[in-house]
C-alpha cells in the first residue's frame, strides 16, 4: 500500500471510529465546554475524509456553540440512523443520494465490501447538513420472486414498495465515504448490550468487547442449568 492510500485508510478509520464513539458516548455529564469539544472532534474526523480546506473548519464560534448545545440530539439522530442502516446490511440495499443516484452498496457480486461513488464528494458542500437518503432494496430480495417473472407496471409497483426514504444526519456523507473499502461486518450491532461497533480487523467480532462475550457466555450456562440443561 503506498503512502498516500494508507493515509486516507487512516483517516477513513478515524472518521468511522469517531462517530462511534461519539453515539457511545456519555453526554450528560459534560460541559458546554467539553460539549464543544467533542463536537469540533467529530466534525474534523469526518471532515478529513473529503480533505476539505482546514480553513473551512473555521465555523463562527456562536454557531459551534448552538450545535453543542443540541449535541444530544445530535447523537440520537445518529443512532437511528446507524441502527437503519444495520438493519438494511442482512440484504442487498442501494442508497441513492439527491441529485445523483448509486451512491453507496454493498454485497454486489458476491463481495461483501462497502463501495461508494467518488462523486458524492461533489454532491454536497457540508458535512454538517442533513443527508436525505432513499434506500432501495435489491429484486432478488422482494416479496414474491425476483423483477424476472413481472411485466414493468408490475415491476414498478413492487420497486415503490421496497423503496423507503431516510434521513442521515451532520457528516453522513463523508462517513460513507469512509465505508468503502471495509466489509459489512466492520459494522456490527453487539447482542449483549446492543451497543454499535467498528470492527477494522478481518476477524468477524460478534460482541463488541471480551466483557460483553463473557457476560454472554455466562448468561447462556445460567438458561441452560435454569432449564435443567447440564
Amino acid at each position: 500500500m503506498r503512502k498516500e492510500e494508507r493515509e486516507t485508510w487512516i483517516r477513513r478509520k478515524k472518521a468511522i471510529t469517531a462517530v462511534i464513539a461519539f453515539i457511545n458516548a456519555d453526554l450528560t455529564p459534560l460541559a458546554p465546554r467539553d460539549r464543544i469539544e467533542v463536537f469540533q472532534t467529530l466534525h474534523a474526523a469526518l471532515s478529513a475524509v473529503r480533505e476539505l480546506d482546514p480553513a473551512l473548519l473555521a465555523f463562527d464560534k456562536r454557531w459551534i456553540r448552538q450545535e453543542a448545545k443540541t449535541l444530544t440530539h445530535l447523537q440520537n439522530s445518529w443512532k437511528e440512523s446507524l441502527n437503519h442502516l444495520l438493519d438494511l446490511l442482512k440484504e442487498r440495499w442501494r442508497l441513492e443520494f439527491t441529485p445523483r443516484s448509486e451512491v453507496l452498496t454493498w454485497n454486489e457480486g458476491g463481495d461483501n465490501r462497502f463501495h461508494c461513488k467518488d462523486s458524492l464528494q461533489q454532491v454536497f458542500k457540508g458535512t454538517y447538513e442533513t443527508l436525505r437518503v432513499t434506500a432501495r432494496r435489491a429484486p432478488e430480495h422482494w416479496s414474491g420472486g425476483s423483477s424476472k417473472s413481472i411485466d414493468l407496471e408490475e415491476f414498478i409497483a413492487k420497486e415503490k414498495e421496497n423503496t423507503c426514504s431516510l434521513e442521515f444526519p451532520f457528516g453522513a456523507d463523508s462517513f460513507f465515504r469512509a465505508l468503502a473499502g471495509f466489509p459489512t461486518t466492520a459494522l456490527m450491532r453487539c447482542p449483549n448490550c446492543q451497543r454499535i461497533f467498528f470492527n477494522a480487523s478481518r476477524r468477524v467480532k460478534e460482541y463488541c468487547s471480551a466483557r460483553c462475550q463473557k457476560t454472554a457466555s455466562v448468561k447462556r450456562v445460567y438458561a441452560r442449568k435454569k432449564k435443567g440443561g447440564r
